[in-house]
């Protein structure tokens, strides 16, 4: 009898290791295929491991993240679902699912699990400044505000969430705050031509064309392909009195892209010009 319980116990340490060492060996395939960018083929690999061992939140993470590459969000929320399921606290388990939510525009399934998130790990910056921006995309702006200032608490220096707070600013038509905002972006990156672009039409919208053109100018020598600069430089130009300078510009949006460049120039001054002319100069 003890012989018969000794081999038993050999057996299953045996099966136990031989499932050890598959799920290892699917998990570092499925991990070399995603680091080659052939996510479906690492698909195989996690599910293959997770036919092994479904308990396991890390491969549901790994295959939530290839499913999310290839653009297959459902599965991918799926496999976040089955991830929380395993275990409420994994790090970013919520985060990830509320992001795709938020690709979905599913702003509600987003603010709930963003909300998850930061009960689970209530200093997380990522997670309040989300939830703030889902508030901001819904409307609610007393409680996009809220938490707005709560992320600028948990990081002062990520310029993004002043960007996104004088954005909202600019929404509620209070310039004033926002280029507050904006300018508080700038200083933290002096490269974001975004703020310079938006703090321009704030001054514009009071009435300092001279500070508004000059953030035009500093936002188009930052990125030279940033359309909505060019358009907002050219409207600012014509009402200046300049016109080749506008029309300039205008042809430079279109251009880019930006049908309202050529509307503006057909409107404005009688000119037939095409949309993505000269996509790639």
């Amino acid at each position: 009898m003890k012989t018969k319980v000794f081999f038993t116990s050999i057996l299953i340490f045996l099966l136990i290791s031989c499932g050890l060492n598959d799920i290892k060996h699917f998990v570092d395939k499925g991990n070399v295929y995603k680091n080659k960018g052939q996510f479906e083929l690492a698909i195989k690999m996690y599910t293959s491991a997770i036919e092994i061992d479904s308990k396991n939140e890390e491969i549901y993470f790994l295959r939530a993240t290839c499913y999310d590459s290839i653009g297959n969000l459902n599965l991918a929320i799926a496999d976040y679902t089955s991830l929380i399921k395993i275990n409420p606290k994994f790090q970013y388990g919520y985060g990830m699912r509320a992001y795709l939510y938020s690709k979905l525009e599913k702003y509600d399934f987003a603010i709930a699990d963003y909300t998850s998130e930061i009960k689970n790990y209530p200093n997380g910056y990522d997670a309040v400044y989300n939830r703030g921006y889902m508030y901001f995309l819904k409307g609610n702006y007393t409680l996009a505000l809220q938490d707005f200032a709560r992320a600028i608490e948990i990081d002062p220096n990520d310029f993004f969430v002043y960007r996104s707070r004088g954005d909202l600013y600019l929404a509620q038509r209070k310039e004033k705050l926002a280029i507050e905002d904006y300018t508080s972006a700038i200083n933290l990156n002096p490269d974001d031509y975004v703020s310079y672009n938006f703090r321009g039409g704030c001054y514009r919208g009071i009435g300092n064309n001279t500070f508004a053109l000059s953030d035009f100018n500093s936002s188009i020598r930052i990125n030279p392909n940033y359309e909505g600069a060019y358009i907002n430089r050219g409207v600012l130009c014509d009402v200046l009195g300049k016109k080749e300078l506008a029309i300039i510009d205008l042809k430079r949006a279109a251009d880019l892209g930006v049908k309202y460049g050529s509307e503006l120039l057909k409107e404005d001054y009688n000119i037939d010009y095409p949309v993505g002319k000269n996509v790639n100069k």
